[in-house]
């Protein structure tokens, strides 16, 4: 029989050898991301009991991503900010506002991402800077509102460049979306 019908490779037959991807991290990493960061949110978010619950979210969605348990702890944490006391701008809100989108992609790396493989570092490029480039505008839009448009505001005067700035975003969103949607 010949080597290729016995499943015997012979000494000379070319080896494959897996692809050069430099520098890289494990695909369970995104995993870990969602834990952390569901459950700093959580902790940033809710107290008692609902902690409790919304850190075994957490660990579900790090543990079965199909799950797409991450959105419903994405969601509770949003209704859970509802109940806060309402101050204005304050740093709960801010890493708020900012956390729940770091989850969204996280949750969406540890969907996509084998846990047992590596993954090089330049697939988070484009994500990470999509993130930046919302969350900078966002920011900035939602500090002027809330210190502008929120009971106890102390800059009345500029209600209107919150309303500017706000329509400015959609604008901005708007262009975003029709110039990625157009075929290039």
């Amino acid at each position: 029989m010949s080597p290729g019908r016995t499943g015997a490779r012979p000494d000379d037959a070319p080896r494959i050898l897996p692809p050069e991807i430099g520098a890289s991290f494990p695909g369970w990493s995104a995993q870990a991301a969602v834990l952390l960061v569901g459950a700093g949110l959580s902790g940033l978010v809710v107290h008692g009991f609902w902690l409790f619950v919304a850190v075994v979210l957490a660990v579900v969605a790090t543990a079965s991503p199909r799950t797409l348990v991450a959105w419903v702890l994405m969601v509770y944490l949003g209704v859970a900010a509802l109940t806060l006391p309402h101050d204005g701008w304050t740093w709960r809100f801010a890493l708020l506002l900012l956390g729940l989108p770091v989850l969204h992609v996280a949750a969406a790396f540890s969907l996509a991402l084998p846990p047992g493989g590596r993954v090089a570092t330049g697939v988070l490029v484009a994500p990470v800077r999509r993130l930046v480039l919302i969350q900078v505008p966002v920011q900035a839009l939602a500090a002027v509102v809330l210190l502008t448009l929120a009971p106890g505001g102390g800059a009345p005067h500029l209600r209107p460049a919150a309303v500017v700035a706000g329509a400015a975003l959609v604008v901005g969103v708007v262009l975003l979306v029709w110039r990625w949607r157009t075929p290039r």
